[in-house]
């Protein structure tokens, strides 16, 4: 019985470190992200993936850790690093949803005064439109609509 819990535990282990679950908790967990320390073990999720989605996920919590510092030069230093990251992934991966998606939310709550903005309107149409034939799960495409539905209060 030992064997079979022993076996039924490192089953388990192994199926959490699939890229599939690895991108599913990075998404879960990109809408918690309360404080600098959780957006450095955030960041760890992310360290040497070579999936698009997932860098842009660690571009987006980039930018949101200058959120969480104190002095100016650190936050615009951070919002410039993620934005220059997510902004590199757009142009090689225009076409992919997800990114667009992240793209349209960082854009939508920067303040004004970074000039970060131009796309946002660009982004949502695309994401509004390309979302259902996209290969994202359909639980996660509703959490997508639904706060497009709240930053855009349709």
């Amino acid at each position: 019985m030992i064997i079979f819990s022993m076996i039924g535990l490192m089953f388990s282990i192994l199926l959490q470190q699939t890229p599939e679950a690895k991108l599913e908790k990075i998404r879960d967990d990109f809408y918690k992200l309360n404080s600098s320390e959780e957006i450095k073990s955030y960041l760890e999720l992310g360290k040497g993936s070579s999936n698009p989605v997932v860098e842009a996920y660690m571009a987006s919590a980039t930018m949101k850790m200058g959120k969480y510092t104190m002095w100016p030069n650190k936050k615009i230093a951070y919002f410039n690093e993620g934005k220059d990251v997510m902004e590199s992934l757009i142009k090689e991966h225009p076409d992919n949803v997800e990114i667009r998606y992240l793209r349209y939310l960082i854009q939508a709550k920067a303040p004004s005064f970074l000039g970060y903005d131009k796309d946002k309107t660009k982004d949502c149409d695309f994401v509004m439109k390309n979302l259902k034939s996209s290969k994202i799960p359909k639980a996660y495409q509703e959490t997508m609509l639904n706060c497009i539905k709240t930053i855009t209060k349709k």
